[in-house]
C-alpha cells in the first residue's frame, strides 16, 4: 500500500512574520498538550510497570500475555481473511449487490465495540436462542468466542484497508498476464496478491493491535480466559493493584508499539483508516464457478453480519429472563424513567464536550502538520501515538497521572473527555491534514501580502475549505463519545455512567433485555448523527 499522502509532508513556505509567531504558539500549547495527555500517562505505565517487572516473571502473568498473542493473532488473520475475500468480491468482482455488502460490512462500526459478544451471548450463551429452541448449549463463552466477536468487530477495519488495495492495483498488470495465458488462480495468487501485499501487511497489524486491545469482548465471553485487558481492569479497578495492573498494561504496550512501528515505518501505513468510505473498485469478468462462488461468500457474510447485530434489537424487545420468550416493550419503559434516561444523558455530556474541544484540537493540529510549523514533526509522531495505544493501558495512565497534584482530574467529566478526545486524535489529524493538503498555500501567502493578519486569513481563506471536514470530525468525535468503553471504564466515577458502560455492565451481569433496549438507542443515537454529517457535510460542500 502506498504512503498516506497525509503522512507525507509537502515541501512548501514556511509561515512568515505573524503568521509564523502565531503557528509558534498553537505548536507550543499542541505540544504541550499532547505531552501531557499523550506522553506523560505512558511514560508513568511504563515506569511503574518497570518496578514491578518481577511479576510479569510469574507462569500466570506469561500465560496470559501467550493467550492474549494467540487470541489477537488468530483474531487478525481470521479478520484479514474474511475481509479480503469481501474486499476483492466487492472491488474486483463482477457480482450485483456491491454496496449491499459493503453496508453489511459497516453495521458493527455503527455500535460499541462489544456488540458483538453480547449478540453471541443472546443467540448461543445460556437461555440464548439457540438453547431455547433447539436446547442445544454450544458453549460461547471461551478463546473461541473471543475469537468470533472479534473477528465479527473488527471486519470493518479489515474490509476497508483491502478494498482500498485491491482498487489501487494496476488491472492492466492482471490483465497482461491473463493474456500471456495465466488461469484465473495464476494471476490472484502471482499479480494481485504481490501487489496488495503492503496493504494485507497493513492490515494484518492494525486488526492485530484492536484485538490485542479489545477489552469488550473478553469481559463478556472469554469465561475463563484471561487476557491481557480484562486482567489490567481487574488489576487496577478490582484488586486496587496499579503497580500489578502497569506490569501487565507494559506487556500489553509493547507489542502494540512494535506493531505500530512495522506499519508505520516498514509499511510505510497509517493505521486510522476512513471510517465511512470504502472503496468499490472497478470490476473484471470472472469465470462463472468464481463469480457465483464469491457471490454466495458475500451473501452469506452479510446475512451473518446483520442477523447477529439484528438479534440485539430484537433482544431489546423479549422478557428473556422468563422460561418461555415473550415480546414485551418494558425494557424501553424503564429506559424513560429518570434512572433509566441518565446513562443516556451522561452520554450525551460526555459525547457533546469531546466533539468540542477535539474538534478543535484536531484542525489545530493538523494545520501545523499541513503547514510544515515549527516542531511540525514531532507533534505529528505524538498526535498518532495514540493509534497504537490500548485503551485500556491510556486508561491506566490517565489514573496514575491525573489522580493528585499537579492536574487532578479524576472524579470528573474532563478525565473522561481526554481520554475520548486524545485517544480518537489520530484518525481526525489525518483527515484534516487531507483536506488542507488541497488547499494551496499560495491563497494564504496572497491573503497575507495583502495586508492580512493571520486570524483573517485563516477565517477568509482556509476555515472556508475546512467547513466540511470540521463538521466531519464533530460527529465523529461524538460518535466516539458515545460508544467509547475500554478507556472510559478505566475513568468512569460514582454518579456517571455513560450508556455504553451500562449497556456492557448490564450484560455482564446478565441483563440482556435491559442492554439490548439501551445498546439499542445507542445505535440509533449512532445512525441519527451519522445522518447529520452527511447533510452537513454535503451542505458545507455546496
Amino acid at each position: 500500500m502506498r504512503p498516506d499522502p497525509a503522512a507525507v509532508l509537502e515541501r512548501s513556505a514556511p509561515p512568515l512574520g505573524g503568521a509564523r509567531v502565531a503557528a509558534i504558539v498553537v505548536a507550543v500549547i499542541a505540544a504541550a498538550l499532547l505531552a501531557v495527555f499523550v506522553a506523560w500517562p505512558i511514560v508513568l505505565v511504563l515506569a511503574r510497570g518497570a518496578s514491578h517487572y518481577p511479576e510479569l516473571a510469574g507462569r500466570g502473568a506469561l500465560s496470559i500475555l501467550r493467550r492474549s498473542l494467540a487470541v489477537a493473532a488468530m483474531s487478525a488473520v481470521s479478520a484479514v481473511a474474511l475481509g479480503s475475500v469481501l474486499a476483492y468480491a466487492v472491488t474486483r468482482a463482477d457480482i450485483p449487490g456491491k454496496r449491499i455488502v459493503s453496508c453489511a460490512t459497516s453495521l458493527p462500526m455503527l455500535a460499541p465495540p462489544f456488540f458483538a459478544a453480547l449478540s453471541l451471548l443472546l443467540l448461543f450463551g445460556d437461555g440464548g436462542l439457540v438453547d431455547r429452541v433447539l436446547g442445544a448449549r454450544l458453549g460461547i463463552y471461551g478463546v473461541h468466542g473471543i475469537v468470533i466477536a472479534q473477528v465479527l468487530t473488527f471486519l470493518p477495519q479489515a474490509f476497508r484497508v483491502m478494498a482500498d488495495a485491491f482498487a489501487d492495483t494496476d488491472g492492466s498488470l492482471e490483465e497482461a498476464a491473463e493474456n500471456l495465458g495465466a488461469s484465473g488462480f495464476d494471476v490472484l495468487r502471482r499479480v494481485t496478491f504481490v501487489l496488495v501485499r503492503p496493504g494485507l501487511m497493513s492490515a494484518l497489524l492494525g486488526v492485530f493491535i484492536l484485538s490485542l486491545s479489545d477489552f469488550g469482548a473478553p469481559f463478556l465471553v472469554g469465561g475463563g480466559a484471561r487476557v491481557l485487558a480484562t486482567e489490567i481492569y481487574a488489576r487496577a479497578i478490582g484488586a486496587q493493584d496499579p503497580g500489578g495492573a502497569a506490569a501487565l498494561g507494559v506487556a500489553l504496550l509493547v507489542p502494540c508499539l512494535l506493531a505500530h512501528a512495522l506499519n508505520t515505518y516498514w509499511i510505510g501505513a497509517r493505521l486510522p483508516v476512513p471510517r465511512w468510505h470504502a472503496s468499490i473498485g472497478t470490476s473484471r469478468r470472472l469465470a462463472a464457478a468464481a463469480r457465483r462462488l464469491l457471490f454466495a461468500l458475500a451473501v452469506a457474510s452479510a446475512g451473518a453480519i446483520a442477523s447477529v447485530y439484528g438479534s440485539v434489537a430484537l433482544g431489546s424487545f423479549g422478557r428473556l429472563s422468563e422460561p418461555e420468550w415473550t415480546v414485551s416493550v418494558r425494557h424501553y419503559g424503564a429506559i424513560a424513567t429518570a434512572a433509566g434516561v441518565a446513562p443516556l444523558l451522561d452520554s450525551f455530556a460526555l459525547a457533546a464536550l469531546a466533539a468540542g474541544v477535539g474538534t478543535v484540537l484536531a484542525l489545530g493540529i493538523g494545520l501545523l502538520i499541513a503547514r510544515r510549523a515549527p516542531g511540525a514533526a514531532a507533534i505529528e509522531t505524538l498526535s498518532m501515538l495514540p493509534s497504537a495505544l490500548p485503551g485500556t493501558v491510556l486508561g491506566l495512565g490517565y489514573l496514575l497521572a491525573f489522580s493528585g497534584p499537579p492536574l487532578r482530574l479524576s472524579g470528573t467529566i474532563w478525565i473522561l473527555v481526554a481520554s475520548v478526545v486524545f485517544w480518537r486524535l489520530p484518525l481526525e489529524v489525518l483527515t484534516t491534514v487531507r483536506v488542507l493538503k488541497r488547499v494551496d498555500p499560495s491563497l494564504e501567502e496572497a491573503a497575507r501580502s495583502l495586508g492580512a493578519d493571520p486570524f483573517s486569513t485563516f477565517v477568509r481563506v482556509t476555515l472556508p475549505y475546512l467547513a466540511p471536514a470540521a463538521l466531519a470530525t464533530l460527529v465523529d468525535f461524538f460518535i466516539d463519545g458515545v460508544v467509547t468503553v475500554s478507556a472510559v471504564i478505566m475513568l468512569v466515577y460514582p454518579g456517571f455512567m455513560p450508556a455504553s458502560l451500562a449497556v456492557l455492565l448490564g450484560a455482564q451481569r446478565g441483563d440482556l433485555g435491559s442492554a439490548c433496549a439501551l445498546g439499542t438507542v445507542l445505535v440509533a443515537l449512532v445512525l441519527v448523527a451519522i445522518v447529520v454529517r452527511r447533510n452537513a457535510v454535503h451542505t458545507a460542500a455546496v
